[in-house]
């Protein structure tokens, strides 16, 4: 599973179509298939971290703009 944690790599993430401010996260994690996104969402809820899902970022209603925690994108599943 892919990781990111560079603020401008995950800056893309911290926000959708409906422009609100404010995302902020630790890091993006990208699993690649439904195995990898099972451990992801153990782990996280394990570490006690929020999760925000993130899917293609079209949403208007700010569903998926992150308080935190760790975005688990959804782009590299199949």
């Amino acid at each position: 599973m892919r990781v990111l944690t560079d603020p401008t790599l995950v800056a893309p993430y911290l926000s959708d179509e409906s422009r609100m401010p404010g995302g902020t996260a630790n890091a993006v994690w990208l699993p690649d298939s439904i195995e990898t996104l099972r451990q992801a969402l153990c782990e996280a809820h394990a570490s006690g971290e929020f999760i925000t899902l993130a899917g293609a970022g079209t949403g208007v209603v700010g569903g998926r703009i992150p308080n935190g925690g760790i975005v688990i994108s959804t782009e590299r599943l199949a």
